[in-house]
């Protein structure tokens, strides 16, 4: 047999029993010889099979225990360390290389001696090793010339490349890449181009020549893609990706990231899965995933501790503290700064401390101690000049100018802000552009030029849209909007100020709710041809969810001590589901709207004669409301403070929490707390209600509340007299867009009722709630007890025109999309409703808290509401607290009556409240049900 097809044998085997057996077959050929060939097949795998080169040290190790040459040792060791390094023991792949290298010498072998000492070139850069690092290459590079090996001294330049390039010298690190390019030019070697062209791209995108940068990263793929460089193809999406980020082209960078991520695990490498994963919470980090970033930046500098990669550890702390300056734990930001800029003094790294120091300029103005971090900033820009680093120089200079502009140095700060303009439009990066143009805007509106300003708010608002359409799934697309509503605001209260009541208030509905009147358009996200990873996690997602189920299951049946281990183990299921979802949908083409083309007509032809639409927003710290009715618009402009507001709220629910075990519990304080709450109820109308009282006339009343408004029972707003559900119909909607997706759909006849009822020995009320509601309709399907399933609920619902739940309720204020209502097997979610196509006119969720839901900047709302709205059910009846199951049956049943009397949702809703309010009962009983969506 010829020695390299049984090498490949040797390599390919199952057992060390079969190694040895094909060894003792093969006796002729000689070790040496099967020796050098097994270690070609180990080079060809470490681009192409990483996990191949294991199995080639395991043969290499068997035929050194049965020879007795020391070249053959000296090749075990060689082999050995390039196993280590695909599997992240650094340490450990250094210790063998130094071995092999000893070997050789020992055998007067100095050019394979050499050879060696390239494979360990790659350990120590990322060991941050670099003095060490430097010292093998000169003395490498000298044995190759001497011996007129191009391809080797080609190797060792292309790694000087990169440990110069770890260090920010860009342009020290452009002359050996082009000096090595053209060795394998030379030698038409297309694996080590491809490598060289990565290299070469990624220093042109530090250097900022973005179009060079391109050039060679689709070179540099396509190469590796027809070579089947699995291992390099993912190195270069990893770079492109971060190429694409730096320039704000976040779709775009998820999916090179998110496809390098899966690549290096598939491969089976754990360092630099690790290093993919820091890469996308760098990502996160500027999607304002900030949570989300600072899990991922905290399990990847404990991974990189571990693996001894003290150069990317140092990046992920420094990110790590940049997230949580973001939240505000500005404690653990300066910990981790200090271990950040540690490391890199130890890599000799001046340009990571630079980015410390960055970071810490950051951290003084967050504190609001502007004198000080104006200090740091004049020291951290000169230490990235020095550097020539221009990774964080966009945001050192915008910085800059945001200290300026809070020592009140205005026009020094608009030259900055022109200067961070200019330089982002070079760069093509529009997130700074936008960063700067908002800047530029609150700058013009504090000097008094307000035309410069509205100027400046329309091209921030511009560059916004732009950033956000093409972004992919809707948790990012929320994130990256949330802090993005100012510019909104700022011009609506330009326009304002203008008279332009309708422009402003179409300024505010585009910067509200936005990816849930996305979600009710009914068109889905398709999957992207491009990668078939999306599959394969979708798999994983639905593996995870039966898990769920049955651990959902198995907590219903608990006891308090029991369900403690299992509610850990359901909610690192939930964080999983969510980070899979997420990364699932990045490979998704999006089919969202721009937020720029609300139909205001539309909403004026909706509403009519016989309603009114109360669009409460925030300016700052005051409230104003937009009032729509008789196709013309009002906005009553500061009718109250949101921190007067918000205590009073406070206080009302204090009072409705006494009321929480019945009527029974508070013996003969009943009425004293009901004027309580009526007290709360009054302050609140007056508020809230009095300023825009004369327009109501009697008409149905739509709210869009804002923030904590979304917790206020409006329709229970007491003007010392009568509540405001005695004066006229009442209904809810997120915002106006939302409202009229809700209403340009079909409108089903309410005739066919679906049923659900789970109960248990605190709601026993549910048996009977389901037969009562069930006798009142003659098309009816009901579940109760062990029949009331998941699967029951997936497979029936969606046929009828109301879905109604009678169960427990929980909302989930740490992960709202797992709020759910309690089946017999396990939890329904709002993450499993909104994945559901629900065609049902009304919803009734007849349990607790099924209308609370966490309210995001731009008023996005997470939680059961968005579940059903997103699943195209166009009404919801809802509660905001926990439900009285007495009190419940009797209102529902007479809601339901008057609903088949032929009644409107609202009209039915506000005549079952109302005969509460006769029989005197406490508000608490009657108020948390509400209507969202079409009345």
């Amino acid at each position: 047999m010829h020695v390299a097809p049984f090498a490949d044998k040797l390599v390919s085997a199952r057992t060390i029993q079969e190694i040895d057996l094909l060894l003792t077959e093969n006796h002729v050929l000689t070790d040496e010889d099967i020796a050098f060939a097994i270690k070609d097949i180990c080079y060809e795998a470490w681009a192409k099979e990483p996990g191949r080169t294991t199995k080639a040290a395991r043969a290499l190790m068997v035929l050194s225990n049965r020879s007795t040459s020391p070249v053959v040792d000296a090749l075990r060791y060689w082999v050995e360390g390039i196993a280590k390094l695909t599997q992240g023991k650094l340490s450990t792949a250094i210790a063998r290389l130094d071995t092999s290298n000893n070997l050789f010498i020992s055998q007067n072998k100095q050019h394979l001696a050499a050879q060696t000492q390239v494979s360990k070139l790659y350990a120590l850069a990322l060991l941050g090793r670099y003095d060490e690092a430097v010292g093998c290459c000169s003395e490498a590079l000298k044995v190759f010339e001497a011996f007129g090996d191009e391809l080797a001294a080609g190797k060792i330049e292309k790694n000087i490349g990169n440990l110069l390039s770890r260090q920010e010298k860009h342009h020290e690190a452009e002359a050996f890449y082009l000096r090595a390019y053209k060795r394998f030019r030379k030698l038409s070697n297309d694996s080590e181009l491809t490598m060289c062209e990565n290299g070469l791209a990624m220093t042109y995108s530090a250097l900022n020549s973005f179009k060079k940068a391109e050039k060679y990263y689709v070179r540099a793929l396509n190469r590796a893609r027809k070579l089947d460089l699995l291992l390099t193809q993912a190195e270069i999406e990893a770079s492109m990706g971060n190429l694409s980020l730096f320039r704000a082209q976040f779709d775009r960078a998820l999916k090179l990231l998110e496809s390098s991520r899966q690549k290096f695990e598939q491969l089976g490498m754990p360092h630099q899965s690790t290093v993919a994963e820091l890469e996308i919470g760098d990502a996160y980090l500027e999607l304002s995933l900030v949570e989300e970033a600072l899990e991922i930046f905290e399990k990847c500098a404990e991974n990189l501790s571990a693996l001894k990669m003290q150069g990317e550890e140092a990046r992920a702390r420094l990110n790590l503290a940049r997230a949580a300056l973001r939240l505000g734990k500005s404690g653990l930001a300066e910990k981790e700064l200090e271990k950040s800029a540690a490391l890199y003094r130890n890599e000799n790294n001046p340009a990571g401390e630079a980015f410390v120091k960055l970071i810490e300029t950051q951290l003084h103005f967050t504190l609001g101690d502007y004198q000080k971090a104006s200090s740091l900033a004049k020291e951290t820009a000169r230490q990235l000049r020095d550097s020539e680093s221009l990774r964080f120089s966009l945001l050192s200079t915008w910085l800059g100018g945001e200290i300026l502009r809070k020592l009140n140095k205005f026009d020094e700060a608009v030259a900055v802000f022109n200067s961070v303009t200019e330089e982002a439009g070079k760069q093509e990066n529009q997130f700074f552009l936008q960063a700067a143009e908002t800047s530029l805007g609150e700058l013009a509106l504090t000097q008094g030029f307000r035309d410069r300003a509205e100027n400046h708010f329309r091209r921030s608002i511009d560059l916004i849209e732009g950033l956000r359409e093409p972004l992919p799934a809707d948790d990012i697309r929320i994130a990256f909007f949330a802090d993005k509503v100012t510019a909104f605001r700022r011009l609506a209260q330009l326009y304002l100020e203008q008279g332009k009541t309708e422009e402003a208030f179409l300024l505010i509905e585009q910067s509200r709710s936005r990816d849930l009147a996305d979600a009710m358009t009914g068109k889905l996200e398709e999957k992207s041809a491009e990668n078939d990873v999306s599959a394969t996690i979708d798999r994983k997602i639905a593996e995870l969810r039966e898990e769920l189920n049955w651990l959902y299951s198995r907590i219903n049946r608990a006891s308090n001590e029991e369900s403690r281990p299992l509610l850990i183990e359901s909610r690192d299921r939930e964080k999983r589901i969510n980070e899979l979802r997420r990364q699932s949908r990045v490979f998704a083409l999006q089919t969202g709207s721009d937020g720029r083309s609300f139909d205001l007509p539309a909403l004026y032809d909706q509403l009519g004669k016989d309603r009114i639409l109360l669009e409460y927003v925030n300016f700052g710290d005051s409230i104003s409301v937009f009032a729509l009715a008789d196709g013309r618009m009002q906005c009553f402009e500061n009718i109250a403070e949101v921190g007067h507001v918000a205590g009073l709220i406070e206080s009302l629910h204090f009072q409705f929490e006494t009321m929480r075990y019945g009527d029974s519990s508070v013996g003969g304080f009943a009425a004293e707390l009901k004027r309580k709450a009526d007290f709360y109820l009054k302050k609140l109308y007056e508020q809230l209600i009095s300023p825009v009282a004369v327009l109501l006339k009697g008409r149905h009343v739509v709210i869009v509340p804002f923030g904590q408004l979304h917790y206020l029972p409006f329709h229970a707003l007491f003007d010392g007299t009568r509540y405001l559900i005695e004066q006229c119909e009442v209904s809810y909607a997120p915002g106006s867009a939302v409202l009229l997706q809700g209403l340009a759909k079909p409108q089903r006849k309410l005739v066919s009722v679906f049923v659900m009822g789970a109960d248990d020995e605190t709601i026993p009320l549910v048996k009977d709630e389901v037969e009562q509601i069930t006798s009142v309709f003659s098309d009816h399907l009901s579940f109760t007890s062990d029949r009331a399933t998941f699967a029951n609920f997936k497979r029936h619902a969606p046929g009828f025109d109301i879905i109604h739940l009678a169960c427990h309720g929980h909302f989930r204020k740490d992960n709202p999309m797992f709020s759910s209502l309690r089946l017999s097997d396990g939890l329904l979610t709002a993450r499993d409703i909104a994945e559901l196509k629900l065609s049902a006119g009304l919803a009734v969720l007849s349990a607790c808290e099924t209308g609370l839901n966490k309210v995001l900047s731009g008023d996005e709302l997470l939680g059961l509401t968005r579940g059903f709205l997103a699943a195209g059910v166009s009404s919801l009846v809802l509660t905001l607290w926990n439900v009285n199951d007495k009190a419940t049956l009797s209102l529902i049943l007479d809601f339901y009556r008057h609903l088949r009397e032929g009644r409107s949702v609202a009209g039915s809703l506000r005549e079952a409240q109302n005969k509460a309010v006769a029989a005197n009962l406490h508000p608490y009983f009657w108020s948390p049900f509400f209507l969202s969506g079409n009345w």
